[in-house]
């Protein structure tokens, strides 16, 4: 008599081919690369607001914004906020833009294809990088940008 009490070689390649299949599948609908994108590109709205932050705490003192570019030894908002990011997580520069006296408009690039402007945020907008010279030594061919404003 025969013990037969493993598998055969046919049916372990079959069953981790379905594995493989299902683990394809999961993977490709949950699109973990998607969501490292979303996540930097919230990571930039939030260093967007900060400096937002510091630029009305600048205003508030001196009666004016500051002129571009910043961050500039003459004029520098770590003053305001010492934990200010001038760079991106994926190594972008912010764009900063005086707008006279009493605007400012501030930009960053827009990594994810799925990101969109979180609801009650009016001075937030998705713009055309065509619009603003995007940083230079960016390795990201972003077609869109996020902007902040401080004007509608």
């Amino acid at each position: 008599m025969k013990n037969n009490q493993g598998f055969t070689l046919i049916e372990l390649i079959i069953v981790i081919a379905i594995i493989a299949v299902l683990a394809t599948t999961i993977i490709s609908v949950i699109n973990p690369v998607e969501y490292q994108k979303v996540s930097r590109d919230t990571v930039r709205l939030s260093n967007l607001n900060s400096i937002s932050q510091a630029l009305e705490l600048y205003f508030a003192e001196n009666k004016s914004y500051p002129v571009a570019p910043l961050p500039s030894t003459a004029e520098d908002l770590s003053e305001y906020n010492s934990r200010l990011a001038w760079v991106d997580p994926s190594g972008c520069k912010y764009v900063y833009e005086n707008i006279g006296n009493s605007g400012y408009r501030i930009y960053s690039v827009k990594e994810s294809k799925t990101f969109s402007v979180p609801s009650g945020q009016v001075l937030v907008k998705v713009v055309p990088s065509n619009s603003v010279t995007v940083p230079v030594g960016c390795n990201i061919s972003s077609t869109e940008l996020i902007q902040l404003s401080n004007q509608q």
